[in-house]
């Protein structure tokens, strides 16, 4: 007897890499961030569609939210809003097109989804020292500090 044996093709998930967290200064009013790395996964050759969002709309902007992918890199564009301060996550999905190559079709699309932390805030601070007469005045630089503050410390001579 003959014997038939179907093969179907399988859809591997599209591969994220993990990102780090990122530090912005406060005034900053735009910020790339290259993502390299994406990938249809398993040697597959698909359109992917790059998706980011934020936990935090009042922190950043993301003005280009979805992209199409052909290659294995994507840059996001980071706007963050004048004067914020503060912690939000940004958030990544990366979508595949499927077996069947369109990515309109979602039934046999896979997604994968990463995100990593972005904290604004100034990264050089000065703490302004107000002395009285009979102190010395100093002016101390201190780094990676979220909050601005100023504070009055005497200091003895």
């Amino acid at each position: 007897g003959r014997v038939s044996i179907s093969i179907q093709g399988v859809n591997d998930a599209p591969v994220l890499p993990e990102l780090p967290n990122l530090a912005l200064d406060v005034g900053t009013t735009s910020h790339e961030v290259q993502i390299t790395g994406i990938d249809a996964g398993g040697g597959e050759n698909q359109i992917l569609l790059f998706t980011g969002s934020v936990d935090e709309p009042s922190l950043i902007d993301v003005p280009t939210a979805s992209l199409l992918v052909s290659g294995t890199s994507v840059n996001l564009e980071l706007r963050p809003v004048p004067d914020a301060v503060g912690a939000t996550h940004v958030n990544l999905v990366l979508e595949d097109s499927g077996l069947d190559g369109d990515i309109e079709t979602k039934g046999d699309n896979l997604t994968v989804s990463g995100r990593f932390e972005v904290e604004l805030g100034p990264t050089q601070i000065r703490w302004a020292v107000n002395c009285a007469a009979d102190t010395t005045c100093c002016l101390f630089t201190v780094a990676s500090l979220i909050l601005r503050r100023v504070y009055r410390i005497p200091v003895r001579g």
